[in-house]
């Protein structure tokens, strides 16, 4: 079984980051946008600026790279 887990790439981390991207994709970017303001943004609206530029840049498909 784990030499045919293998094959298929299932502890891969590029598949996994595709699985992930796959899944994402299904929503609109507005909703991440909005999702994004509503947990972050008002949260730590007054927090530092590396957590803004660095946390907060991006959709979290590039963070996991």
């Amino acid at each position: 079984m784990y030499l045919n887990r293998e094959s298929e790439g299932c502890w891969s981390a590029t598949s996994l980051i595709n699985q992930f991207d796959a899944w994402q994709e299904q929503f609109p970017e507005e909703l991440w946008r909005l999702d994004i303001e509503r947990k972050y943004l008002r949260t730590y609206f007054g927090g530092t600026e590396r957590f803004l530029k660095t946390m907060m840049n991006g959709r979290k498909r590039y963070q996991r790279r």
